[in-house]
């Protein structure tokens, strides 16, 4: 391959409406990585674009990011509408499923640094097009998204937020921040929860710091959730990083904070379909 991709990372890039990189610099960092890091997702979640994903559709989808010049989500959703597939399951499954296999065309070469590019950067409008609206309820619990710092998984933390606003709840997110600015925040915002999204290759020992930082720096001493791919690690992840829970369930993460009473009208984003 001319592009050699760096194994275990992904080609995701920034989100926006987050905490985090900004600037020239910051941006150009986030836009190389966007670009040049392998999807970590790519064989672990493997069953994942078997199960609830049309393959079709997903190839529909992988069709139209991949056209620069176009505006793809009023034609996607209408394409996927006419399938009976609503906004939130394209949100949940269909934008992952393509970020992962153009993440596996690199990997095999298929696609070049240009078009996964492109081709990430258009997943990243569409979820921001597509994503649910800001909770206005001032009771609703504030919940900080954390990425790691040089962790560029952002569309799945993306992902999480959107899920946690159709649960009622008003998420921030906090992207690549080091550990000085992670205390600032938790440490001026009262913070119902704290959910770090960590990608398998993520180090658990950078995790335990990242805990440790923000139940140190915390007022509220909120409770802290790790989720993402890096729990399918096969050791245990509470225990070593010092969080509270592990899961990869928005709502079941709330429900552990105390933040949610689980009731029969309440259904999991990740069980939409």
């Amino acid at each position: 391959m001319s592009e050699g991709p760096r194994k275990g990372h992904s080609p995701v890039g920034p989100t926006h409406n987050s905490v985090g990189l900004s600037g020239g610099a910051n941006a150009q960092r986030s836009v190389e990585a966007f670009a040049s890091r392998v999807l970590s997702l790519v064989a672990a979640n493997s069953s994942a674009m078997r199960g609830g994903v049309r393959p079709q559709l997903l190839n529909d989808l992988i069709d139209m990011v991949m056209q620069p010049n176009r505006e793809p989500t009023a034609e996607l959703i209408a394409r996927f509408q006419a399938e009976g597939i609503a906004k939130d399951a394209i949100v949940d499954r269909y934008l992952p499923a393509a970020a992962r296999k153009l993440g596996a065309a690199w990997c095999e070469d298929e696609m070049s640094f240009a078009e996964v590019t492109i081709g990430s950067a258009r997943l990243q409008a569409l979820l921001r097009d597509l994503r649910a609206p800001h909770v206005t309820n001032i009771a609703a619990p504030s919940v900080l998204v954390l990425v790691p710092e040089d962790a560029y998984h952002t569309l799945g933390a993306g992902v999480l937020a959107d899920q946690l606003r159709r649960l009622g709840a008003s998420p921030q997110l906090a992207i690549g921040l080091p550990l000085t600015q992670v205390a600032e925040l938790v440490e001026t915002h009262d913070f119902n929860a704290v959910l770090v999204s960590a990608a398998a290759s993520q180090r658990l020992e950078t995790l335990r710091e990242l805990v440790k930082c923000v139940r140190t720096a915390s007022r509220s001493k909120c409770p802290i959730v790790i989720g993402g791919t890096v729990t399918e690690k096969d050791t245990d992840i509470r225990t070593l990083t010092g969080a509270d829970y592990v899961s990869n369930n928005p709502e079941e993460a709330l429900v552990a904070c105390g933040l949610m009473i689980p009731t029969h009208g309440v259904t999991s984003p990740e069980r939409r379909g």
